[in-house]
Protein backbone atom coordinates (compact mmCIF):
# COMPACT_ATOMS: atom_id res chain seq x y z
CA UNK A 1 0.00 0.00 0.00
CA UNK A 2 1.66 3.42 -1.07
CA UNK A 3 1.95 5.65 1.40
CA UNK A 4 0.85 9.10 2.05
CA UNK A 5 4.33 11.01 0.77
CA UNK A 6 3.71 8.48 -2.43
CA UNK A 7 0.61 9.22 -3.08
CA UNK A 8 1.22 12.87 -2.12
CA UNK A 9 4.19 13.15 -4.97
CA UNK A 10 2.25 11.23 -7.52
CA UNK A 11 -0.75 13.58 -7.29
CA UNK A 12 2.11 16.46 -7.81
CA UNK A 13 3.87 14.83 -10.54
CA UNK A 14 0.26 14.72 -12.30
CA UNK A 15 0.22 18.53 -12.20
CA UNK A 16 3.43 19.01 -12.74
CA UNK A 17 3.29 17.02 -15.58
CA UNK A 18 0.24 18.98 -17.09
CA UNK A 19 1.91 22.08 -16.92
CA UNK A 20 5.14 20.73 -18.61
CA UNK A 21 3.21 19.52 -21.71
CA UNK A 22 1.52 22.20 -22.35
CA UNK A 23 4.62 24.10 -21.92
CA UNK A 24 6.36 21.94 -24.33
CA UNK A 25 3.70 21.99 -26.68
CA UNK A 26 3.70 25.72 -26.86
CA UNK A 27 7.24 25.86 -27.25
CA UNK A 28 6.89 23.51 -30.51
CA UNK A 29 4.95 25.93 -31.65
CA UNK A 30 6.76 28.51 -31.44
CA UNK A 31 9.59 27.17 -32.37
CA UNK A 32 7.95 26.01 -35.78
CA UNK A 33 6.73 29.98 -36.17
CA UNK A 34 10.35 30.88 -35.52
CA UNK A 35 11.78 28.79 -38.68
CA UNK A 36 8.69 29.84 -41.06
CA UNK A 37 9.25 33.41 -40.24
CA UNK A 38 13.36 33.88 -39.75
CA UNK A 39 14.27 30.90 -42.75
CA UNK A 40 16.83 29.83 -40.10
CA UNK A 41 17.08 26.12 -40.09
CA UNK A 42 19.12 26.39 -36.58
CA UNK A 43 15.24 26.59 -34.58
CA UNK A 44 14.53 23.06 -35.97
CA UNK A 45 16.70 22.35 -32.85
CA UNK A 46 14.54 24.52 -30.76
CA UNK A 47 11.38 22.05 -32.10
CA UNK A 48 13.35 18.91 -31.44
CA UNK A 49 14.40 19.73 -28.21
CA UNK A 50 10.87 20.51 -26.93
CA UNK A 51 9.49 17.79 -28.95
CA UNK A 52 12.02 15.24 -26.93
CA UNK A 53 10.92 17.12 -23.46
CA UNK A 54 7.39 16.27 -24.34
CA UNK A 55 7.91 12.87 -24.93
CA UNK A 56 9.79 12.39 -21.41
CA UNK A 57 7.70 14.32 -19.59
CA UNK A 58 5.05 12.00 -20.64
CA UNK A 59 7.13 8.55 -19.69
CA UNK A 60 7.77 10.36 -16.53
CA UNK A 61 4.36 11.02 -15.74
CA UNK A 62 3.14 7.57 -16.49
CA UNK A 63 5.98 6.01 -15.02
CA UNK A 64 3.45 7.06 -11.63
CA UNK A 65 1.67 4.17 -12.33
CA UNK A 66 3.93 1.96 -15.31
CA UNK A 67 6.91 1.78 -12.75
CA UNK A 68 10.69 2.33 -13.24
CA UNK A 69 11.47 1.26 -16.46
CA UNK A 70 8.82 3.89 -17.94
CA UNK A 71 11.11 6.61 -15.57
CA UNK A 72 14.33 5.23 -16.86
CA UNK A 73 13.07 5.72 -20.48
CA UNK A 74 11.82 9.15 -19.64
CA UNK A 75 14.92 10.19 -18.53
CA UNK A 76 17.05 8.45 -21.55
CA UNK A 77 14.86 10.76 -23.96
CA UNK A 78 15.88 13.85 -21.56
CA UNK A 79 19.17 12.94 -22.18
CA UNK A 80 19.13 13.11 -26.04
CA UNK A 81 17.13 16.20 -25.47
CA UNK A 82 19.78 17.88 -23.51
CA UNK A 83 21.97 16.33 -27.06
CA UNK A 84 20.03 17.79 -28.91
CA UNK A 85 20.39 21.52 -26.73
CA UNK A 86 23.81 21.44 -26.93
CA UNK A 87 24.09 21.08 -30.90
CA UNK A 88 21.76 23.81 -30.86
CA UNK A 89 24.29 26.20 -29.01
CA UNK A 90 26.43 26.30 -31.86
CA UNK A 91 23.95 27.64 -34.44
CA UNK A 92 22.16 31.04 -35.12
CA UNK A 93 20.40 31.96 -31.47
CA UNK A 94 21.58 29.22 -29.77
CA UNK A 95 21.57 32.08 -26.05
CA UNK A 96 17.82 32.53 -27.20
CA UNK A 97 17.48 29.09 -27.04
CA UNK A 98 19.01 28.16 -24.30
CA UNK A 99 16.69 31.10 -22.43
CA UNK A 100 13.72 28.86 -23.56
CA UNK A 101 15.60 25.62 -22.48
CA UNK A 102 16.77 26.38 -19.05
CA UNK A 103 13.05 26.83 -17.52
CA UNK A 104 12.18 23.44 -19.56
CA UNK A 105 14.31 21.53 -18.00
CA UNK A 106 13.60 22.72 -14.59
CA UNK A 107 9.98 21.83 -15.43
CA UNK A 108 11.29 18.20 -16.42
CA UNK A 109 13.71 17.96 -12.97
CA UNK A 110 10.31 18.53 -11.24
CA UNK A 111 8.50 15.86 -12.88
CA UNK A 112 10.91 13.44 -12.44
CA UNK A 113 11.87 14.12 -8.87
CA UNK A 114 8.09 13.49 -7.94
CA UNK A 115 7.49 10.72 -10.10
CA UNK A 116 10.97 9.02 -8.64
CA UNK A 117 9.46 10.18 -4.74
CA UNK A 118 6.00 8.51 -5.77
CA UNK A 119 8.08 4.99 -6.91
CA UNK A 120 10.03 4.72 -3.73
CA UNK A 121 6.96 3.17 -1.73
CA UNK A 122 7.50 0.71 0.78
Amino acid sequence: MPTAVATRAGRTADRIAVVSGVVHAACVGFGIFLVDESDSAGYWFLVAFAALGLAATVLGWASVRAGRGAWVGGVVVLGLSIGVLAGALLQEGGLGMLSIAIPLLFIDYLVFSNAQRALHRP
